[in-house]
């Protein structure tokens, strides 16, 4: 036995320390004791368990069978409607014909105008071709002394009659008798004895014996002067005859690239004055105060008519077929 100042420490004896490992493995045994007692139990509950697992199955199957098996529900019948009485017929509506408003007069594509009369009551008469598009304008026989000039003209009128394609794309006319009176009589005035290629309103016309009392003052010019109203052409050809003098294609105003085209045909020259004053003439005014391309076609005087036509028609078809083509003169270099 141990002593101190405090307390005094005694060794355990073996028996009491055997007493102590008995209590302490009791305690460690109490809880397998434990559950050997609930074992019945709780076998009890696993078989129940065991038992009623069918049934809840069999349970729910049969609730699920009957949920599937419970038939739609029947259609429900749409009301019967009953149909509505017929809709009167409307009344007649009476309607008055709608007119059509009349159509325009059709422009023929050939047709004769008479401008006027001569002094002797002899009409002076326009032919034009075509309906539309810029016009060639050709007369002759301005002095009655140059017959030659109506046959170039007319065989102009024939080149049209029998090609009508030269004025599809444009209008042509000629006037092949400007002064009837002075080609029945065969002389260069009227029968009033007025030049009537120098009684034009030029700006250079003068008062002068044989040019009229005043621009314009014969019926013949009157008569051109509402040509030249009534077509406002893009060009003109004044058809003449020339003695002592060669032949010439001579032009007035931008006309310079149309008398070279008649040239390359007729061998003529092309020249821009014809070497003497013409106060009044119709080149002055047309081609020198209009600004309108003009060609004055001097053919020889002695050379009969028929040969005359023989040695332009080639030139006047390139002109007419180069107006058609491109719708108006080429007027360059003019």
């Amino acid at each position: 036995m141990l002593t101190s100042s405090r307390f005094t420490y005694q060794r355990p004896s073996d028996e009491a320390g055997r007493g102590r490992r008995r209590r302490r493995l009791s305690r460690a045994m109490r809880v397998p004791r434990v559950l050997r007692r609930l074992r019945p139990v709780l076998l009890q509950v696993s078989l129940i368990l065991q038992l009623s697992l069918p049934v809840q199955l069999l349970v729910l199957g049969g609730c699920a069978t009957r949920v599937h098996s419970v038939p739609p529900p029947a259609p429900v019948a749409a009301p019967v409607r009953k149909p509505l009485p017929p809709m009167p017929p409307p009344p007649p509506v009476t309607r008055r014909p709608v007119e059509a408003p009349p159509a325009p007069p059709a422009v023929p594509a050939a047709q004769a105008i008479t401008l006027g009369h001569s002094v002797q009551g002899r009409p002076i008469v326009l032919h034009e071709f075509g309906s539309a598009g810029p016009c060639l304008f050709i007369f002759g026989g301005i002095h009655g002394s140059e017959p030659t000039s109506v046959d170039v003209a007319e065989g102009i009128l024939g080149l049209l009659r029998t090609y009508p394609g030269l004025y599809s794309r444009c209008r042509v006319a000629v006037l092949p008798r400007a002064n009837p009176d002075g080609l029945m009589r065969g002389r260069r005035a009227n029968a009033n004895r007025v030049d009537l290629n120098r009684n034009f309103p030029a700006r250079n016309w003068k008062r002068r014996e044989g040019h009229g009392t005043r621009p314009g003052s014969e019926p013949e010019t009157q008569a051109l002067l509402a040509a030249m109203e009534r077509l406002r052409p893009a060009a003109v050809v004044s058809i003449h005859s020339i003695q002592n003098q060669p032949p010439c294609n001579n032009y007035d105003g931008p006309g310079g690239q149309m008398a070279e085209t008649l040239a390359r045909y007729n061998g003529y020259r092309v020249i821009a004055s014809i070497g003497y004053p013409t106060p009044g003439s119709f080149g002055s005014w047309c081609g020198g105060d209009l600004g309108i391309p003009t060609i004055t076609l001097e053919l020889p005087r002695r050379q009969a008519g028929g040969e005359a036509w023989r040695d332009n028609q080639e030139a006047m078809l390139a002109l007419l077929r180069s107006f058609a083509d491109v719708g108006h003169p080429v007027t360059a270099g003019g």
